[in-house]
This record gives C-alpha cells, sequence and structure tokens, in this order.
C-alpha cells in the first residue's frame, strides 16, 4: 500500500514488568542522536527561553522586528549546535507539524504565535462542503458525513472502501449508498486527501522510533 512505511519502525523492549508504554524517540544532528521527543522538545523549549534575552536575532523576533539574512544565518548557526542540533526540519517533527519556519517555532515557545489546530481545520473543510453544497442534507446524513471527519482526525488517512465498513454501515442498510451518491462519496475521501496532503504530510510514524516500556506501576 502506497502509504505505508517502506520499512517497519524499529521497537526496542525494556522488560520492567506490568505497565506498558510506548514513547517516542527523535533522532537529530548528523550523528543522528537520539532523545525522547518529549524530554528533547522540553530542553529545545528551554534553550530557546534562556536566549530570549540575550541573543539579538531572539530579542527582534520577541519585539516583531523584521530579521535580516545576517540575522537568520546567525540564529541558525546558535541553535544548530552540537547540543540540541536544533532545525526547521527537527522542530517540525517535534511539534507535529507539516510546515513552519524557524522564526514561527520560536514565537510558538515564547508564547507569541499558535499553529493552526488540525482538527479545526478538517471540521472547517467539512462544514464548508456542506454550506457550499445545494442540496438539504437530513439528520442522519450530517451524522454520516460528521463520522468521516471524525475517522479521519483519527486515522490521519481513509479510503474509499473504508466507508462501506463499520462504523459507516451503522448508518442502516442505506449506508453510504443510496443514503449518498457515489460522487458525494468521492467529495469526502477527496477532501480527506487534500487534508491529508496539507496537514500530515512528512509526519508519519516513520519520522520516529518507537520503545516499548513495560514497568512495574
Amino acid at each position: 500500500m502506497k502509504y505505508m512505511a517502506a520499512e517497519p519502525r524499529k521497537t526496542i523492549v525494556l522488560d520492567m514488568d506490568d505497565m506498558i508504554q510506548q514513547r517516542k524517540l527523535i533522532e537529530f544532528g548528523p550523528d543522528a542522536k537520539q532523545e525522547y521527543v518529549k524530554v528533547y522538545k522540553e530542553k529545545v523549549e528551554d534553550r530557546i527561553k534562556r536566549l530570549a534575552d540575550e541573543h539579538p536575532a531572539i530579542m527582534k523576533i520577541k519585539n516583531d522586528e523584521a530579521l535580516t539574512e545576517a540575522d537568520l544565518s546567525d540564529l541558525e548557526l546558535t541553535l544548530n549546535n552540537p547540543e540540541l542540533y536544533i532545525t526547521e526540519d527537527v522542530l517540525q517533527k517535534v511539534f507535529s507539524q507539516n510546515k513552519g519556519t524557524l522564526v514561527q517555532f520560536i514565537k510558538n515557545i515564547l508564547g507569541l504565535y499558535k499553529f493552526p489546530d488540525p482538527k479545526e481545520r478538517i471540521k472547517d473543510a467539512f462544514n464548508t462542503y456542506i454550506i457550499e453544497n445545494s442540496r438539504h442534507y437530513s439528520a442522519d446524513q450530517l451524522n454520516f458525513i460528521r463520522t468521516v471527519q471524525t475517522v479521519f482526525s483519527r486515522k490521519k488517512h481513509i479510503e474509499y472502501t473504508e466507508l462501506f465498513e463499520a462504523p459507516f454501515t451503522n448508518f442502516g442498510i442505506n449506508a453510504p449508498m443510496p443514503m449518498f451518491t457515489e460522487n458525494e462519496l468521492n467529495d469526502f475521501i477527496n477532501i480527506c486527501g487534500v487534508l491529508e496532503k496539507e496537514i500530515y504530510a512528512g509526519l508519519r510514524e516513520k519520522n520516529f522510533m518507537f520503545v516499548v516500556i513495560r514497568s512495574k506501576q
């Protein structure tokens, strides 16, 4: 399947009994150092906040001033050091953002910018479809569409054939057809496809290694 990762993610199991947790590891730097995403993110945030009152470029960002090419080069050099190797690409993975500039991530850490909420973007896309559609949908039809929205939000991908399986078939013998035409069902899948590329492309699990930890509660 084209959406499956080319290679399975490595899983390391530390047997410490009872409770099972799954944590993500991020690789960064030329030597592919590894760190728990949560821990690495905290270190990055701490580093940015410590630099906020002393680094000229970050001080400009705080004051919403324009940055020069020299400012950006100096900022990249400061952050991409052997301690954390903070780069735009790594930050996109750590903050689960398909897009985002170095300046936007710094503003986000300093509380000056908020990335769009994927769930709100998905909700808006489906609301727009419903509003722009000329026909009047019944309550069951609207609930079906909301279910497509919910399933996509959870799975981040959906295939046309899945519309003929649970939970969509729970709407009765008329679901999904003739409740909807084939064109309408394709419209739902197309909306999800556009959103998937916009929001989730490049952020699949292949970016991370997973560690399963068994430990006592």
